[in-house]
């Protein structure tokens, strides 16, 4: 099996990435964030596979957590890519290993489920989320516009209008703008957002690499809406989002803004948009429901891949962790009315 790697991932590996589909989360732009973050990076590649993962610790545990990975050409090649990172994690230490395969399947389809079982792996808590919504970029705007709902057109038509701007910005400086609207976000939807050092040294590092922008709904000289989109030369991102909640009551810019990101990713000449996680119902009860039917509207092709796994590399310190978590997010969940 070939050697272990420490640190982010070169061009070389980008690039081969990038070509055959793998996701942003395992290229050296986002090994570098969380290099940044002040965690441990290692990665591997085989035949076929490949996978970027993050040495995390915590609680008196150490894991190895590969973010959309390990990305796989073909589904022969999963096993083998999994028995890497659990290589991997022995060789760090780890008490487990966390992986989300970076393969499409159907609805229903347990093949992968059943493989990775047979490994060891147990189904976890999901960290990236399972199902996202991806457009066809290399369709014309026609046809895009097209897949809009009617509404959807109208509120983005009608933008100019209503006196919205968009801008685009890599100027780390305008984080700031991006944590003040966040931090409103997060008041009105009850979520903690990320501590405002985390998007500051995300905007730092991935605007220097050009990797990632800020996108900026503005009115009346104030901002009403922003999101942090990520870029990669194959895919655009809708990563962060967040909004106004006073101002956007009364000016409706999520979807022109959307719109513009969509728009620059396709005459940037990526070949898809990733709308980065939606549930593929529209369960009410959920707390993904609004911002899932929101981005159904742009229209798209429902993604879903595996989701989260775990595979124990000391099982009673594993089994430990999974009691003690359960048992927090039962507590979260009761502060939350849940």
């Amino acid at each position: 099996m070939p050697g272990l790697s420490l640190g982010p991932p070169d061009a070389e590996w980008d690039r081969e990435l990038f070509e055959s589909g793998g996701h942003f989360m395992q290229s050296g732009a986002w090994m570098a964030v969380q290099q940044a973050l002040g965690d441990a990076v290692v990665r591997r590649r085989g035949h076929g596979w490949r996978f970027a993962a993050v040495v995390h610790r915590g609680r008196g545990l150490r894991w190895l957590y590969a973010p959309y990975g390990p990305a796989i050409s073909a589904p022969e090649h999963l096993a083998e890519a999994v028995a890497a990172v659990a290589e991997a994690g022995r060789e760090m230490g780890a008490d487990f290993v966390r992986v989300e395969p970076d393969m499409e399947m159907e609805e229903g389809d347990g093949a992968p489920a059943a493989q990775l079982a047979r490994l060891g792996a147990v189904s976890a808590r999901a960290v990236q989320p399972r199902h996202t919504l991806v457009l066809d970029l290399r369709r014309s705007e026609e046809e895009l516009r097209a897949d809009l709902m009617s509404g959807r057109r109208r509120s983005i038509n009608a933008a100019e209008r209503r006196g919205i701007t968009i801008r685009r910005t890599r100027e780390a400086a305008e984080a700031e703008e991006f944590i003040r609207l966040i931090r409103k976000t997060g008041r009105r939807n009850r979520f903690d957002p990320h501590p405002d050092a985390y998007y500051r040294m995300l905007c730092a590092t991935l605007f220097e690499r050009r990797a990632a922008s800020l996108y900026l709904a503005e009115a009346g000289g104030e901002s009403v809406a922003g999101v942090i989109a990520f870029e990669s030369p194959s895919t655009g991102y809708y990563a962060h989002a967040a909004d106004d909640p006073e101002m956007s009551r009364q000016i409706v810019a999520a979807a022109p803004l959307a719109w513009r990101i969509v728009m620059d990713s396709k005459a940037e000449g990526r070949s898809s948009f990733d709308f980065w996680g939606v549930i593929p119902d529209d369960g009410a009860d959920h707390p993904w429901a609004g911002f899932s039917r929101f981005k159904k509207t742009f229209g798209g092709r429902l993604v879903t891949r595996p989701g989260t796994w775990d595979l124990p590399l000391r099982p009673l310190r594993y089994r430990v962790y999974r009691v003690a978590r359960e048992a927090r997010a039962r507590r979260r969940s009761a502060r939350m009315g849940g």
